[in-house]
């Protein structure tokens, strides 16, 4: 059985199965939508309301959970917040020895009440279906990360959230640390279309998992009703007027800002 990411194309398909001499073996096509799945994503909160939140939905989903940090320092800070409102979370990352990420990795594994504080290096083969919830503390860097991260919630197929909360600032640290790279101009304008994309699902006031699954090249024909923006809409208005002032001023300025 060969399983192909969402990102595959034919072509990668085909060369895949002919190096492995499948050429001739049957394909079953199937849909990426994960339909239990309720997806979530907040903006502009305080740390304070970041916190509080996380602890409401951690107390609502119930079971084991997984929350996504890009920095070990935020981990700890987590931990430290959590437990004061009765959370016991472990906690996985880099700086940890190859004992304790073992030990960690199976402690979750054996929990039915784990909650666990990771970046991202935590997940691969995590086997457990039971998975109620997966936090983001911060914008993932792709749609990549995001889909695959989340999707090791509800593999069990019952109701789970996928819930993320970011600012305009984790944006900006994201482009400000690719810019730095060593990458050349070909692989920073790529990662620049993957986080632009990111971030469009963020701000989207249509379904999200309509946006998330026309990036992969799936369809959905009508909205999902297990999103946020479908089951609250977000408030719109009419932008034209301003977005011809910040242009003209743009424009006054001699275009230096």
């Amino acid at each position: 059985c060969l399983a192909f990411t969402p990102t595959a194309t034919p072509q990668v398909q085909e060369d895949i199965r002919a190096v492995l001499g499948l050429e001739d073996a049957r394909l079953f096509h199937t849909g990426i939508s994960r339909d239990n799945l309720f997806l979530s994503v907040h903006d502009a909160l305080t740390d304070q309301d970041k916190i509080d939140r996380l602890a409401d939905v951690l107390r609502r989903t119930g079971g084991p959970a997984i929350v996504y940090c890009a920095l070990i320092k935020d981990l700890r800070y987590l931990e430290s917040e959590l437990q004061r409102r009765d959370f016991w979370p472990m906690v996985y990352h880099g700086d940890l020895s190859a004992h304790e990420r073992r030990t960690q990795q199976a402690k979750f594994q054996e929990r039915d009440d784990a909650l666990m504080l990771a970046t991202n290096a935590f997940g691969m083969g995590v086997d457990k279906a039971d998975i109620r919830a997966i936090i983001h503390w911060q914008i993932p860097r792709t749609l990549e990360a995001y889909y695959q991260e989340t999707g090791r919630a509800g593999r069990d197929g019952k109701p789970s959230t996928a819930w993320m909360v970011y600012g305009l600032q984790d944006v900006i640290k994201l482009r400000q640390m690719l810019e730095g790279s060593q990458g050349n101009d070909q692989f920073k304008r790529v990662e620049r279309q993957k986080l632009d994309a990111m971030l469009g699902l963020c701000e989207v006031t249509s379904c999200r998992r309509q946006v998330l699954l026309r990036y992969f090249g799936d369809q959905l024909d009508a909205p999902c009703g297990n999103c946020d923006t479908c089951l609250n809409p977000p408030e719109t208005w009419d932008g034209t007027v301003a977005v011809q002032k910040a242009l003209s001023c743009v424009f006054r300025t001699g275009q230096r800002f």
